[in-house]
C-alpha cells in the first residue's frame, strides 16, 4: 500500500500529503512532449476547434457516481463491474468528503469542478436566499430557459445550472476543444445538472415528477434528440418486472435479517416488493425508483447515448458523467445493511459489468477511463445502530425536527416577545427559517421585537446546545472568522456561503442520531464518517492498480482528470491532482 499524494496548495489548514512541485513540472513537460510527438500535423491545442489528445491515448472519460454508496460497501470480491473496478483500479482507501452538509447536490458539485460546495454555489439540495428569505432548490431556474422539455412546466419546475458559480471539467475541455462532447445522465435532475457544468452538450434526467420520461431543459436544448424522445415512461418500464424478489437472509448471507424494525413499509418490508403497481403508468415511477431496476435502465440509456453520439469514437476525448440513484432510494427506505441493499448492490455489480463490457468492445480497454465515487454515504438505520451499541444515545435514535424547532420558537417568544403567527414549515413563530440543520433568523422579526441578531443567536445557541441529540451548535459568524475546532470548522465552512449569506446557526447532530419527521427509513447530511466516507477509484490506461492510503477526496477528481486529459484546469481549485502511478512506473518523472 502506498500513500496518496496531492499537489501543494496555499491552504495552511490542509491535511493532505503533497507532491514536490519540481516533479509535477517534469511530468507536465514529459506529457507535453509526448503529445507533440503523437500529434504531428494536427492543429495546436490553443486552436479552439482542435480535438483534445490525451498523453495516455484516452478517447472517453466516464465518471460513475453511485449515489449513497458508502466506502465500506465497495467490495473487491464482487464478481461483476464493481468488483473489477475495485480489483483493477487505483483505490484511494481513505477518501472522504471535505464538507459537512453531505447531500446529493453538494456531493456532485465537487466532483468535476474541483471546488468545495460553498465555492461552487451548490452547498446543499436547497439553498436559502437571504435577501428574500426563501428556500430555493439547488438547480431551480424560473426563467423560460429552464423549462422542461416534452411537457408544460411551471416556473418553479425549471431546471438549469444557473446557481453554479464556477466552471467544471467539461467546460475546461470545451474551452480548449470546442468539438469535444460532454454529457451527464442521472435519474435525479440535480445530480445530472451538477455533473454537467455550465455548458455541456446536454444533461439528461428522469422527469419523475411529470411525464416519467427521460428529459432535459431548454437551457441545454431546443428539443430532445429523436432517440431521447423514444425514452418514454412506457419504454423505461417495459423490461422491468412487476415485482422485485430478493433473499430474506435465511440462511444468513451477510446482510441484516429482513423486515428489521425501522425499515419503510411503503413498498413492503419484505420480498417481493411491487415495482409496477396497478393503475397509472406514471404513478409506477415511485415504486420503480426504490428498486435496483432504476440503475439498469439508467445504464441502458447511457449506453444508447454513447452509441448515438459516438462518444469516444471521433478522435480526441469526450466526457460522460453518470449518477446512479437506485442505491440512494433503496438506502433511504431500508438502510445500507438491509437485504434490499445487498441485492441491489449485486444487481448493480452485474449491470455495470455489462456496461463496461460494452465500452471495452466499442472503444478498446486502452481508450477509456473510469472514475468511481459517490456523493455521500448514509447513516445505518438508527434502530440498527442502537441494537449494535454504536448509535445515537437517545432511544430509537430519531429526533422529530418539528417538535425540536417549535421548542426553540417558544423559548424565543418567552424571552423577546412573540412575533405575529405565520403559517410555514417551522411551527407557530416566524423567528427563523430552517433549512435542514441550518437556522436563518428573519430580520423583520428581529426588528419588530427590538432584538439584536447577536442576542437572539446567543440565546438560541445556548438553548439548542442543551437539547438531547445535539453534539454542537455552530455560529455562522464564528465560522467566518475561523473559530472552532478542526476538522469540523473547515467542514462547515466548505458547506457555507461567504459572510452575509450563510446560516446564523448550524446544528451538528450527535453521532448516530437522525433528525427526521419520518418513523422509518434513514438519511444522510451530517459531517460524520458514515456520511463522508466514499469510494474513490481511477481505472484506465496509464493508471497503476493498487490501494493507496492517505488523504483524498472527490474534490480531487477534476484536477486529476484534467491532467490525464491534457487540458488546463483553473488555478483557483480546492482539489489537487492525485498520483495515479507508482514510483517505478514509466510515467514517473523519477523513472
Amino acid at each position: 500500500m502506498v500513500t496518496a499524494q496531492r499537489v501543494e496548495t496555499t491552504d495552511p489548514s490542509s491535511r493532505r500529503l503533497r507532491v514536490p512541485l519540481f516533479r509535477l513540472i517534469v511530468a507536465a513537460v514529459i506529457a507535453l512532449l509526448f503529445v507533440a510527438c503523437q500529434s504531428s500535423g494536427r492543429r495546436t491545442e490553443s486552436d479552439s476547434n482542435s480535438r483534445a489528445v490525451s498523453p495516455t491515448g484516452l478517447s472517453l472519460v466516464v465518471l460513475i457516481s453511485i449515489d449513497q454508496l458508502r466506502a465500506d460497501r465497495l467490495d473487491r470480491r464482487l464478481p461483476g463491474g464493481l468488483g473489477w473496478i475495485a480489483r483493477s483500479g487505483r483505490v484511494f482507501s481513505n477518501a472522504r468528503l471535505e464538507h459537512a452538509r453531505t447531500e446529493t447536490c453538494a456531493g456532485h458539485a465537487t466532483m468535476l469542478t474541483g471546488r468545495q460546495p460553498a465555492a461552487a454555489g451548490l452547498p446543499g439540495n436547497t439553498v436559502v436566499d437571504r435577501e428574500r428569505m426563501e428556500i430555493r432548490y439547488c438547480v431551480e431556474d424560473q426563467s423560460s430557459r429552464g423549462a422542461i422539455l416534452g411537457r408544460r412546466s411551471q416556473p418553479e419546475e425549471g431546471r438549469s445550472p444557473q446557481a453554479f458559480r464556477v466552471s467544471s471539467l467539461g467546460d475546461w475541455l470545451k474551452a480548449e476543444h470546442s468539438d469535444a462532447r460532454v454529457y451527464s445522465v442521472s435519474a435525479k435532475d440535480r445530480a445530472a445538472i451538477a455533473l454537467g457544468g455550465q455548458r455541456p452538450d446536454a444533461a439528461f434526467w428522469l422527469d419523475r415528477d411529470g411525464t416519467g420520461r427521460m428529459t432535459s431543459s431548454r437551457y441545454y436544448l431546443k428539443e430532445l434528440p429523436d432517440w431521447v424522445g423514444t425514452w418514454t415512461v412506457e419504454k423505461i418500464l417495459a423490461p422491468v418486472p412487476e415485482v422485485w424478489r430478493h433473499a430474506s437472509g435465511d440462511p444468513p448471507n451477510g446482510a441484516r435479517p429482513d423486515a428489521f424494525v425501522g425499515e419503510s413499509t411503503r413498498w413492503s418490508m419484505t420480498s417481493p416488493h411491487p415495482v409496477k403497481p396497478e393503475g397509472d403508468t406514471v404513478g409506477s415511477i415511485d415504486a420503480f425508483l426504490a428498486s435496483p431496476f432504476l440503475d439498469d435502465r439508467t445504464l441502458a440509456f447511457a449506453q444508447e447515448l454513447v452509441a448515438h453520439e459516438d462518444l469516444g469514437g471521433r478522435g480526441g476525448i469526450d466526457l460522460l458523467a453518470l449518477s446512479l440513484s437506485g442505491t440512494d432510494f433503496i438506502g433511504h427506505s431500508y438502510g445500507p445493511h438491509s437485504q434490499e441493499a445487498r441485492d441491489a448492490l449485486l444487481r448493480l455489480d452485474r449491470a455495470l459489468a455489462s456496461f463496461l463490457d460494452f465500452l471495452r468492445d466499442r472503444l478498446g480497454p486502452e481508450h477509456f477511463m473510469v472514475v468511481l465515487t459517490s456523493d455521500h454515504g448514509v447513516l445505518p438505520l438508527p434502530e440498527w445502530g442502537h441494537q449494535q451499541g454504536e448509535g445515537c444515545p437517545l432511544p430509537g435514535g430519531r429526533i422529530h425536527p418539528a417538535e425540536f424547532y417549535e421548542g426553540l420558537s417558544v423559548e424565543l417568544d418567552e424571552i423577546f416577545g412573540p412575533g405575529p403567527e405565520q403559517a410555514d414549515d417551522i411551527g407557530p413563530s416566524d423567528w427563523f427559517l430552517r433549512n435542514g440543520y441550518e437556522i436563518f433568523f428573519r430580520p423583520e422579526t428581529l426588528a419588530r421585537n427590538g432584538a439584536s441578531i447577536d442576542r437572539v443567536t446567543a440565546v438560541a445557541e445556548q438553548w439548542l446546545a442543551q437539547r438531547p441529540g445535539v453534539a454542537r451548535v455552530w455560529n455562522g459568524a464564528d465560522l467566518q472568522h475561523g473559530k472552532g475546532n478542526e476538522p469540523m470548522r473547515t467542514l462547515y465552512r466548505n458547506s457555507s456561503f461567504e459572510a452575509g449569506a450563510g446560516a446564523d446557526l448550524i446544528i451538528e447532530p450527535a453521532y448516530g442520531c437522525l433528525f427526521t419527521p419520518w418513523p422509518a427509513g434513514t438519511s444522510h447530511g451530517s459531517p460524520h464518517d458514515y456520511d463522508r466516507d466514499v469510494p474513490l477509484v481511477f481505472l484506465g490506461p496509464g493508471i497503476d492498480p493498487g490501494t493507496v492510503a492517505g488523504a483524498a477526496a472527490p474534490v480531487d477528481i477534476a484536477p486529476t482528470l484534467a491532467r490525464e486529459m491534457g487540458i488546463t484546469a483553473p488555478p483557483e481549485l480546492d482539489g489537487s491532482p492525485l498520483l495515479l502511478w507508482e514510483e517505478d512506473s514509466p510515467r514517473s518523472p523519477d523513472h
